[in-house]
């Protein structure tokens, strides 16, 4: 009887050290969620591990403050690339129609580190160099936009008639030309140099078929108007020539 009551006594005393030692884990847990897998997905910590907390994200000191600088000015440097990227076009294509060549291709190749495929770059870049008579190195540049755009786009295939006329490379020039013409017959200063490409290897017919073509769609198109004046004095001569002969 008296080892039974001792027992129960021991069993009581021992529950209520028991639920003395929970309350006290209650307290300490107080404010924070007590499923153990959220706190160590969320807080970083167990019931067995407090002291590993959001803070150890930081511990590092100088090193955590060193890195956390290199990742904002890694976004300052995207952001500002891409703010000024509209800048720089707008001061690339200034550059060239105000005759600055050289800074115009200074301004492309700033966009080509970014973008080597960069249309505007490559092509202003093109017309800058062959107004520096660097034709060789223009063609290069036409040459890097074959695989985007050279199809379908007239005013590279126009910059590359304009390439090899300068080169006097008469029939490349005509190619490029006549593929301009066939996907914008609107184009009088095309009309016009494909002309002359005709006029200088001796098919006037061809050549006064595209200088009047030309001066139809503008006629203040000065290159068609001296085409026209060299083309009727070369038919002046063919007839005083036949004249002659008769």
């Amino acid at each position: 009887m008296f080892g039974k009551n001792n027992v129960q006594k021991n069993f009581k005393k021992q529950m209520k050290e028991i639920e003395k030692d929970l309350k006290s884990k209650e307290k300490q847990d107080e404010g924070a969620l007590s499923n153990n897998l959220f706190k160590l997905r969320f807080y970083g910590y167990t019931h067995g591990n407090r002291k590993v907390r959001f803070g150890k994200m930081f511990s590092g000191g100088i090193f955590s403050i060193i890195g956390i600088i290199f990742v904002i000015r890694i976004i300052l440097s995207i952001v500002s690339s891409f703010m000024y990227q509209p800048y720089l076009g707008s001061d690339l294509i200034n550059s060239y129609y105000d005759g600055d060549y050289s800074q115009s291709i200074m301004y492309s190749d700033k966009l080509l580190k970014k973008d080597q495929y960069n249309y505007s770059a490559l092509l202003y870049k093109a017309k800058s160099l062959r107004a520096l008579e660097k034709y060789e190195e223009a063609i290069e540049c036409l040459k890097k936009l074959e695989s985007t755009s050279i199809d379908d786009n007239p005013e590279v295939l126009k910059e590359y008639g304009n390439c090899y006329a300068d080169l006097a490379k008469h029939e490349d020039a005509i190619n490029y030309y006549e593929r301009a013409m066939e996907i914008n017959s609107y184009d009088d200063i095309v009309a016009a140099a494909l002309g002359w490409e005709y006029y200088y290897i001796g098919k006037y017919e061809r050549a006064t078929a595209y200088a009047q073509k030309a001066f139809t769609l503008n006629n203040d198109n000065r290159d068609a108007k001296r085409l026209i004046n060299e083309l009727e004095k070369v038919s002046a001569e063919d007839k005083n020539n036949t004249d002659v002969t008769s």
